[in-house]
């Protein structure tokens, strides 16, 4: 499969090719559709709340490895 993508500022032209190596006919349809926008500002640098959860989601993955080496370990 190729997909081409071009996107001037007005129109945007998708191109797929598909090489059928079977005997029997393939048939179907591409329906596409994708919004885009921005509004506001991003930070260059997480806030505050980000690295918070970041921490959370490892203590948590750490706690679970930790649960997991002490059940591995009873008899």
């Amino acid at each position: 499969m190729r997909v081409v993508w071009r996107s001037p500022p007005v129109s945007t032209t998708l191109e797929a090719t598909f090489l059928n190596l079977t005997s029997s006919e393939m048939t179907g349809f591409l329906t596409a559709f994708a919004v885009v926008s921005k509004n506001g500002f991003i930070p260059a640098i997480p806030e505050p709340r980000t690295y918070g959860m970041m921490l959370a989601g490892l203590g948590l993955l750490g706690f679970v490895a930790w649960r997991r080496k002490l059940v591995a370990v009873r008899p």
